[in-house]
């Protein structure tokens, strides 16, 4: 499978971490591109509900988000943002 690779991945992926870290409370361990949402981090729906809620509003170029999709990207922090990368491409054709 191909990776999408975007000039905003890089602000994409840190912006998914840094959220998701305020999340969970802590900015301590923040977590990585390989970083699995449920394995690694534990998040369970409503933590999943606040991801999209505030990745919405701090990231309001990308428009609403669709929860199943953005749900069956979000094997990792990596995926997650490379599919917001994604969306972004598809705003700006």
């Amino acid at each position: 499978m191909a990776t999408l690779v975007t000039s905003s991945e890089p602000v994409l992926l840190s912006e998914v971490a840094q959220v998701a870290a305020e999340i969970l409370g802590t900015d301590a361990e923040r977590p990585t591109g390989e970083t699995r949402f449920h394995d690694d981090l534990g998040f369970d729906s409503v933590m999943l509900m606040q991801l999209k809620y505030r990745l919405e509003s701090r990231l309001p170029e990308l428009g609403e988000l669709s929860l199943p999709d953005m749900v069956d990207s979000m094997r990792s922090v990596r995926t997650l943002a490379e599919y917001l990368g994604s969306l972004l491409l598809l705003e700006s054709y």
